[in-house]
């Protein structure tokens, strides 16, 4: 691929000067350009830019918008007075890898940041597809009703003649620019009350839209990749309230994040089957069903308090810590089996005991890390660190599925993973020889599964180490480790 770029820049520079004296035409000075301490200063960049390439213009671009046209970007505008300063700075005004901030502040009272961001990637600009709806110019799709479609008389030709499926799939493909966009919205307000209290505010909303390259397969001998629609909104809010001193600080803060899923199904039509149907090797084959079905990530929300702490001992010794507890959940409309309908049995939820999710979990951890140098010939070093995922979600007592939308098959209920994690790890080290240190160790980890080949499991880590100096031109180090791991509660089936 070779790429040409030709670009025309103009540069303003805005500083506040001395008037000059004298009648001697002299080139402005580095003093004059950059001020030592400007009530306003900034510069601006504006121009237009002519780009050609040739071979794949995605690969050119990937995360930045290099369209030809004019552009004008603000790298800094600065502002200050004796009680505050603000700044703010444009990038790309007008091209999709936009990106606009601002930060005012009062120093020790309140600052205040604002960020809107945008971010491409260009995956593709050369990609097919026989499927409709197409994306648009700009990589979504509008007014997408979650179905991809092939026309039916293809269907039926490929149905009743599957070797004509390379020369009808061909004439129907038609390219599309694949691609996808973050747009990132973030506002974050801190205020200081005085030296001891402060509390922080933050806000961040990000949205993707487009498609991204999507295996949608019928079976192992039917692979499809569809263009997956993407139109997700996220929404992450915090707030901390803090409280420090020379010899410590206390927090406590609470956080929640949204996500929204706005396609939680999508279908697409199965090039070689116009009429549905099932039988016992039809996922293999991928000619049962007419239509597939798939699910995206289903919206949740996560909620936790967070608490944290630190405290400087005397002897150099000084612990800090955290730990969190929430919860996430997931309570969704629940999907039926199957769009083939040849399996009507599995055509509804009414055997269920629930029509949505109910899908929720506890969450905790915690932290805890210790130093202490008693002396300048020994340290020891500790850190501990625990979390859980107690997965609440109520089990389902159905014992049949369908696979790839083709067979009924029998099988158990699903199995909702979760854990509690234990890390332990301790480090002491002595250094009265010169240039030389000794240092010996102990690690654990242990952890209890749910629904895992082992439910159980620990490993314990024995290190020693020493280290030395010989010279600036020569270092030894020299190391032994031995661990051992142990799995207990083995599930064989």
């Amino acid at each position: 691929m070779r790429t040409r770029m030709l670009s025309a820049v103009a540069a303003l520079l805005l500083a506040a000067v001395p008037r000059a004296s004298g009648q001697t035409q002299t080139p402005p000075s580095s003093a004059i350009l950059h001020p030592a301490n400007p009530a306003v200063f900034g510069q601006i960049d504006f121009g237009g830019r002519l780009t050609g390439v040739t071979g794949d213009e995605a690969r050119y671009q990937r995360y930045r918008d290099l369209r030809e046209g004019a552009f004008i970007e603000m790298p800094l505008y600065h502002r200050e007075t004796d009680r505050w300063w603000m700044s703010l700075a444009v990038r790309s005004v007008g091209y999709r890898d936009q990106r606009y901030s601002l930060t005012a502040a009062r120093p020790g009272r309140v600052k205040f940041r604002f960020l809107y961001d945008q971010t491409p990637t260009f995956i593709s600009n050369d990609t097919r597809t026989p499927y409709t709806a197409r994306p648009e110019d700009n990589g979504f799709y509008e007014n997408f009703g979650g179905t991809l479609s092939l026309p039916d008389t293809v269907q039926e030709t490929l149905q009743n003649n599957p070797t004509l499926a390379r020369q009808e799939i061909e004439n129907l493909a038609v390219g599309f620019p694949s691609r996808i966009r973050r747009d990132s919205l973030l506002f974050d307000l801190t205020v200081d009350f005085n030296e001891t209290w402060h509390t922080k505010v933050k806000y961040a909303n990000t949205k993707k839209e487009g498609t991204i390259p999507w295996g949608a397969s019928f079976g192992f001998n039917l692979p499809i990749e569809i263009a997956l629609p993407i139109d997700t909104r996220t929404n992450d809010f915090g707030t901390s309230l803090e409280w420090t001193s020379n010899r410590g600080m206390l927090r406590v803060g609470y956080d929640a994040s949204w996500f929204d899923q706005r396609v939680p199904t999508y279908t697409w039509d199965n090039p070689v089957r116009a009429t549905d149907r099932t039988h016992s090797r039809a996922y293999v084959a991928g000619d049962g069903t007419s239509v597939g079905r798939g699910t995206e990530w289903p919206s949740n929300s996560v909620y936790y308090a967070n608490f944290g702490g630190a405290y400087r001992f005397p002897s150099r010794t000084s612990v800090n810590g955290t730990v969190s507890i929430g919860q996430a959940i997931q309570n969704e409309a629940l999907v039926p089996f199957t769009v083939n309908t040849a399996i009507p049995p599995l055509n509804d939820l009414s055997s269920l005991d629930r029509r949505t999710a109910e899908a929720k979990a506890d969450i905790g951890a915690a932290t805890v890390n210790f130093v202490t140098r008693p002396s300048r010939q020994f340290d020891v070093t500790a850190r501990y660190r625990f979390s859980r995922y107690d997965n609440k979600t109520p089990h389902f007592e159905r014992r049949e599925y369908v696979r790839f939308d083709q067979v009924r098959e029998e099988g158990g209920s699903p199995e909702f993973h979760g854990y509690t994690r234990n890390y332990l790890d301790v480090d002491a080290a002595y250094n009265g020889l010169r240039y030389t240190t000794f240092r010996v160790g102990y690690g654990y980890y242990g952890a209890d599964f749910a629904q895992r080949v082992y439910f159980k499991s620990n490993d314990n880590t024995f290190r020693a180490s020493v280290d030395t100096v010989g010279n600036q031109y020569l270092s030894f180090r020299s190391l032994y480790e031995h661990a051992e791991r142990r799995g207990d509660g083995f599930r064989a089936a």
